[in-house]
């Protein structure tokens, strides 16, 4: 039997560092003996962002925003690593969607024709 498990360590809150975090995630799972693959965005992301101020630091919200979970607040996103034709890889971002699956769509076609 195949599986693969993937897991993503997100910071809830504005200037939250998970660096600590993550560096004992992947102990863990390197210790655990079996094969795996513990870089960034193995297989890409989509996410959802805003350019609004935030209330409390007056930074912009981007991905932090209490406003996210509104309806037509914010944009959504993908970002992923693809190989180029040197055989070089690369990260592609693009955003401005109006919903998650518009966003999925075309990550999923650069990680088709690209990789």
């Amino acid at each position: 039997m195949s599986v693969l498990v993937a897991f993503a360590v997100t910071p809830l809150g504005v200037g939250e560092d998970v660096g600590e975090i993550v560096a004992e995630a992947v102990k863990v799972v390197r210790a655990s003996g079996l094969p795996n693959q513990t870089d960034a965005k193995a297989k890409g992301i989509v996410f959802k962002k805003c350019w609004c101020e935030h209330p409390v630091t007056g930074r912009r919200g981007g991905r932090s925003c209490p406003r996210l979970a509104e309806d037509g607040h914010g944009s959504w996103y993908f970002d992923c690593s693809v190989k180029d034709m040197w055989g070089r890889r690369r990260q592609v971002r693009r955003g401005g969607f109006g919903s998650r699956t518009a966003a999925v769509r075309p990550k999923r076609r650069q990680r088709r024709t690209r990789h």
